[in-house]
């Protein structure tokens, strides 16, 4: 059946995080991210759209390519999540890099672990990690062909 409307463009993604701080700088310092805007949710307007009554704090971050990330530290009801890879509603985020080795030489600075293995293709020019953050969030790093310079 044809719909009537149609999506216009992606607004944000969203990441439930236990520590705003230390997801924050992970994002701009070791991702290079633009804090864009921090603010405290009103828990009347977050019980209303989320059915959870709680406050929350907020932090908007910008990709360099523009997209944002949403940020958000629940302060009265926040359970983590230990999900796996092959869990269905799994996600993760996968970013570029220009240096893939670089990047794993800082990662355990920021609280990232890495999942498994370094994966090569290509001759060895992609390359592929996936890294954990303290609260699970994954983020795959890639190096490909054209970001080597």
């Amino acid at each position: 059946m044809p719909v009537e409307h149609k999506v216009l463009s992606t607004i944000h993604s969203a990441f439930a995080v236990s520590d705003i701080e230390r997801t924050t700088r992970l994002f701009t310092e070791f991702l290079g991210f633009k804090l864009v805007a921090r603010d405290v949710g009103q828990p009347e307007l977050v019980e209303t759209l989320t059915g959870v009554k709680s406050e929350v704090k907020l932090a908007f971050v910008k990709s360099p390519d523009g997209h944002m990330i949403e940020l958000v530290e629940w302060i009265n009801d926040k359970k983590p999540v230990q999900g796996k890879v092959n869990d269905v509603g799994w996600w993760h985020i996968a970013l570029e890099v220009d240096s893939l080795e670089k990047a794993m030489k800082h990662a355990k600075t920021y609280g990232l672990g890495i999942y498994n293995k370094v994966v090569e293709r290509e001759g060895g020019t992609r390359r592929t990690a996936y890294f954990r953050d303290p609260d699970g969030i994954t983020i795959e790093l890639s190096q490909r062909p054209r970001s080597r310079g």
